[in-house]
């Protein structure tokens, strides 16, 4: 079967140096074989943070500075989107991450001569809770499913208590699916 390739737009000359090492950084990452999709999600960050840079006359990567980022995180901060909502810290650690990637790429080929994102503090994450928590029914059904009723499936150590009883006797365990007595790991080794 013949490979496919898509069409790509026409790619849009860079008006600014800024822009001109976006392009750069992007094909960089093309190259590095990332996916179309990061690529794309990058370019669209990066862009956004240049639109930025640009209503402040900034348009030089060492007119970049780290106060000139904490500035722009601030901004992130206080932005809300078309229905009144601030971005959740996620998306304001998802705008912040590609720029460090950047201006890190930017210092290693030499645009820049220090990294100026290379300390920037971002957003912690909160560690959300599951969405979907099994129901006291459903746990029931996943404990009888996986009973100790037969060999090769569903062996293994039902509760506590047997995992006593395994503990107890480091050189020799009887698993619960035989009756025959089997080495234990620390046996093996020795």
């Amino acid at each position: 079967m013949a490979r496919v390739e898509k069409k790509r737009k026409a790619a849009v000359p860079a008006q600014t140096p800024l822009q001109a090492l976006m392009r750069d950084h992007l094909h960089a990452l093309e190259v590095q074989h990332y996916s179309e999709f990061t690529v794309r999600g990058r370019e669209g960050h990066i862009g956004f943070f240049l639109a930025w840079l640009e209503e402040r006359g900034i348009t030089e990567a060492i007119d970049v500075t780290r106060p000139v980022l904490e500035r722009y995180q601030r901004y992130l901060f206080h932005y809300r989107k078309a229905n009144g909502e601030p971005l959740s810290f996620r998306s304001q650690h998802a705008r912040l991450v590609p720029l460090r990637v950047w201006f890190k790429w930017m210092t290693r080929q030499n645009h820049i001569l220090h990294n100026p994102a290379s300390e920037i503090d971002l957003p912690r994450l909160g560690r959300s809770l599951p969405k979907n928590i099994l129901s006291a029914e459903e746990v029931e059904r996943v404990m009888t499913a996986t009973s100790l009723s037969g060999r090769g499936r569903g062996c293994g150590w039902k509760s506590t208590s047997a995992k006593a009883v395994r503990s107890s006797s480091p050189s020799r365990t009887t698993s619960p699916c035989s009756s025959r007595p089997r080495a234990s790991r620390s046996a093996a080794i020795i």
